[in-house]
């Protein structure tokens, strides 16, 4: 049986399901809203945060792009960092763009608020907990 995944009004790329199985069928379905919930930042497990705002500074972001990640750490300025980030975090794609990355260029020479660093951890979440579904999802095309 084959069948595809969309999310609410929007014209999203569908997921096939090669699922032969009631049980595999609701599992990716269970995935495919739990990515949805992610992916807008409404999930619950977006309310804690592994990844915690370091260092001394003024929270301005001075660094931006590829220079500003080392060490699990992706720096805002040479004082102020984002701690426990994978690199496999840091270099996720979607669509063209690296969304760690593009969010920190758009904002430089900005003064990051207490909701800012929150919405900055939310997405490192976000894109931490898409690749471990992307793990648990396996599909032969």
């Amino acid at each position: 049986m084959s069948c595809s995944f969309t999310f609410g009004e929007a014209n999203y790329n569908s997921l096939p399901c090669c699922s032969k199985t009631n049980h595999e069928r609701s599992t990716r379905l269970r995935q495919g809203r739990e990515l949805r919930k992610l992916h807008l930042l409404n999930a619950e497990v977006l309310k804690t945060s592994n990844h915690p705002f370091e260092g001394v500074g003024h929270n301005i972001i001075e660094t931006t792009g590829k220079g500003s990640y080392s060490d699990e750490k992706v720096w805002i300025n040479e004082g102020q960092y984002f701690s426990n980030v994978n690199e496999r975090i840091w270099n996720f794609y979607i669509g063209g763009y690296q969304p760690l990355q593009k969010w920190l260029k758009d904002r430089k020479g900005q003064e990051l608020t207490i909701a800012d660093v929150k919405h900055y951890q939310r997405i490192i979440k976000a894109i931490e907990e898409t690749l471990e579904i992307m793990g648990q999802i396996h599909i032969t095309l």
